[in-house]
């Protein structure tokens, strides 16, 4: 068991962090996150982990609400249920790149190659948000248009434990209190990784028959 501690620090507070990995012979990883913020802090945006992955891990397939992108005040339009589509299509083509592709209250989710092969996460207390994309959130935000976003070189996994709401800045009021995420709380995000070789042969059978049966 390897178990990390750290913090972030910001002109007006830090976010304590502590990370334990579990790591089991058969590659199967337990891996808990605790985060917690100074109350000094602002609302955040989101908390949680990023990780630029494989670029042949170019399809995801979740269980979750889907299947369009939904936040924690954007949720009645997206069904709770069993979804999959390539990662390139999950980044939604806004005129102006910007935040894209999240989805709520995830159990669990792969990412797989052509071949079948590839990563399986899932919740192991709380469904966490979780989004797959081409770029990360730096990328994104720096192009002012589509023309101007890198080639894509990585799968750029994202787990949250919180991920605020989007509110209506754009023309109106912020996020509203219950979908942002204050400062001053622990909040914690446990999962477990699993490559899909590790899975029983009648478990991947069921996730075979299911993905093949999934929206395109």
């Amino acid at each position: 068991c390897l178990r990390v501690l750290g913090s972030a620090a910001f002109t007006r507070g830090r976010i304590g962090l502590t990370m334990s990995w579990r790591f089991h012979g058969n590659g199967i990883i337990n891996v808990d996150t605790e985060y917690t913020p100074d109350a000094s802090l602002p609302p955040l945006g989101r908390l949680g982990l990023s990780v630029p992955l494989d670029l042949t891990l170019s399809r995801l397939t979740f269980f979750g609400r889907g299947p369009h992108e939904n936040y924690s005040d954007r949720l009645e339009s997206a069904v709770p249920g069993l979804w999959s589509s390539s990662v390139a299509a999950q980044a939604w083509p806004y005129p102006r790149p910007q935040e894209t592709g999240n989805h709520e209250q995830v159990r669990w989710l792969w990412l797989s190659r052509p071949d079948g092969s590839g990563l399986l996460v899932s919740a192991l207390s709380d469904p966490f948000s979780a989004s797959a994309l081409p770029w990360t959130a730096t990328q994104l935000e720096a192009a002012s248009h589509a023309h101007e976003l890198p080639p894509t070189s990585h799968t750029v996994l994202s787990l949250d434990a919180r991920h605020m709401g989007l509110g209506n800045s754009s023309c109106g009021p912020g996020v509203l209190e219950r979908f942002s995420i204050p400062s001053g709380h622990t909040y914690r995000l446990s999962f477990i990784l699993r490559p899909l070789s590790a899975l029983a042969p009648s478990d991947a059978a069921a996730c075979a028959r299911a993905s093949g049966s999934l929206l395109p």
